[in-house]
Parts: structure tokens; sequence; C-alpha cells
């Protein structure tokens, strides 16, 4: 299920100051009361801590922290695009250090953590000395390669390209991608009649 959620800039406001999301608090104690489930998984950290409230009220739930990004870090590069009033209001309430404090203390909580990639379990276990190697697992955020294999190809894009060696990004182009290193590190690849699309 998803949570519905108010757009306006008050409430845009209040989710971005507290660490429990009263409107997702709510939504998920009413649900709660109606049907009970074994597991919630959330999905980013900014949700983690309002679902260990509720596990608070719900002790036998389960809850599983899908932290597919190092929220801390990509806020932190939000932080320098942010313009005007939004950016003193990231600096005060949606800062690097807020929310690795946040991260730090949901680990010791979660009753386990999906990472999609090595490092991103690499860098919690280095950055968070107590948590342990069997909380995390690593389920890859990707297509399965035999995907390629259902679609139509489209023979004007093979012959377009069939003198190149190409890289194809497929994915958001959030400025905490690293977009810019794959493209910066093009020029390194020693490879002749290499794209990047």
């Amino acid at each position: 299920y998803r949570v519905p959620v108010k757009y306006d800039n008050f409430s845009k406001l209040q989710r971005i100051s507290k660490i429990i999301k009263a409107d997702f608090f709510l939504y998920l104690k009413n649900f709660l009361n109606n049907e009970f489930y074994d597991v919630i998984h959330v999905h980013d950290l900014k949700l983690v801590p309002t679902a260990l409230k509720i596990k608070e009220i719900y002790p036998n739930i389960k809850v599983v922290a899908d932290l597919h990004e190092s929220y801390p870090a990509a806020v932190r590069e939000w932080t320098k695009l942010a313009k005007g009033l939004k950016k003193i209001i990231y600096r005060l309430f949606n800062n690097y250090e807020r929310w690795l404090k946040v991260e730090t203390e949901v680990v010791k909580k979660v009753d386990h953590i999906i990472a999609v990639v090595e490092e991103m379990k690499d860098r919690m276990l280095n950055q968070h000395a107590t948590l342990e190697t069997a909380k995390i697992t690593v389920v890859s955020n990707l297509e399965d390669k035999d995907f390629v294999q259902e679609g139509k190809i489209d023979n004007t894009i093979v012959e377009k390209y069939k003198d190149f060696f190409t890289i194809l990004y497929i994915g958001g182009f959030g400025v905490h991608r690293g977009i810019d290193t794959a493209i910066k590190a093009m020029k390194y690849i020693d490879i002749k009649n290499i794209k990047l699309l």
C-alpha cells in the first residue's frame, strides 16, 4: 500500500522538520487497527523512524528498512542544489549530520536491512560498528539481463551504434546518481569508438 500525502507547502515543511512523519504514522496506525501484517517494508530512511514508532504499538511486527541509497549523502547533494529559503530549511532540518544520526539509530532497531549493492552494505558496516553482516541483505535494483531479449529490437538503433562500444545508462538523472562521474571518466577509457548513452 502507498500512503497518501499532502503536497502543500506547510505539509512539506512539516514532513522535512519532523523525524516521525505524522501523516504516515496515523495512516499506518489506522490501517493496522483493521488489518494486521507481519512485516512493514519501508522504502527510504526518512520513513523508517515512523515505522519503528508503529512497532512500539505493535511489537510483533517486523520492520525491514530498504536503504537503497545513502540517504544522508543524498541529502548533502540535494542541499547543494537548493536555493533561497529551501536551502535554509535543508540546512536546519534536512542535513547530512541529522540523517546520519537517524541512520545510526534505526539500523540498531530495525529487524532487517536491504541494500542494493555490496558497496552500500560495506559502507553501512564500516559506518555503524555494532551492525552485524547478517542483518543486511543485498538485493540488486536492476533488471535481469534476459529482459532485453523480451523486447522488440529496433534495427535503426542497432545500425546507428553497430561500430561503437556502447555503454547505456538507464535510471534517474538526479545529481546524486553520479552521472557526471561517468561522463568525466569517458576520457580515461582506452577503447576506440566508445559511446555513453
